[in-house]
């Protein structure tokens, strides 16, 4: 996949999914209370949820882990963007293992030759990558 050429990213590492809505359950297993709960409380915005896939979840996403992370992004372009084209395989924007780059000038700076649109209304970009926690057993873990 593209993705993992421009950010030079291990093609082991799973990606996430952006999207528009909590109503994820056709793409998961399960979905805890506890998950249904950060969901309502934390979304849309910085906070990635790992569940239990299923088999809606196409391999190349996940590289194989029986698990895939969503996140609803905080930004109404790119719920709009959802909202049009449907959920979306992402990782943080940067080069793997470098610092995220937080604004569009970084962006284009980085990553001028590898994409075709930029698309943005000037929403300030968050300074922090995504709380992620992951919800597949019966207790939450933070992973980070």
């Amino acid at each position: 996949m593209n993705i993992y050429n421009m950010k030079k990213r291990d093609g082991n590492k799973p990606l996430a999914i952006l999207t528009p809505t909590v109503d994820i359950f056709p793409y998961v297993n399960r979905v805890s209370e506890e998950a249904k709960l950060l969901m309502k409380q934390q979304w849309p915005g910085a906070l990635t949820l790992i569940f239990t896939k299923s088999d809606k979840i196409d391999n190349r996403i996940t590289q194989g882990f029986n698990t895939v992370a969503f996140r609803m992004p905080k930004s109404q372009v790119a719920l709009e963007i959802l909202n049009k084209f449907g959920l979306m395989a992402t990782t943080s924007v940067n080069i793997s293992g470098e610092a995220e780059l937080n604004t569009i000038e970084e962006i284009e700076a980085v990553f001028k030759n590898e994409i075709d649109y930029l698309v943005t209304n000037n929403e300030v970009l968050s300074k922090r990558p995504s709380r992620v926690i992951d919800v597949t057993g019966d207790e939450i873990k933070v992973i980070r």
